[in-house]
């Protein structure tokens, strides 16, 4: 599959920092997974109804595909462009039907 590049707009923020979009990177999977866990999978309706996480505690199933995401070079990520900091993160797949 060929290598994807996207070249994303800025935002300004209430705080006045620029937000960054960017195509996600797998290096960046560390970040991009304890994003997820903390402020996704815990109030996700699914995983919150079927009581599989906690917001704290990994689960294979979950981890299996936010990696997938990225290696799939499809997801985009928000990053405040001073720090660095990882804000957001948009988990894009392949779908085929």
């Amino acid at each position: 599959m060929p290598k994807i590049s996207l070249s994303l707009p800025s935002m300004s923020s209430s705080s006045g920092n620029d937000i960054l979009y960017r195509m996600a990177h797998p290096s960046q999977r560390p970040q991009v997974m304890d994003l997820l866990y903390t402020s996704f999978f815990a109030d996700e309706p699914m995983t919150s109804t079927l009581g599989i996480t906690d917001g704290e505690r990994r689960v294979d199933v979950l981890t299996e595909y936010a990696v997938a995401c990225l290696e799939e070079n499809l997801s985009i990520v928000a990053l405040d462009s001073e720090t660095g900091q990882l804000l957001g993160e948009q988990c894009g797949e392949e779908t085929r039907g």
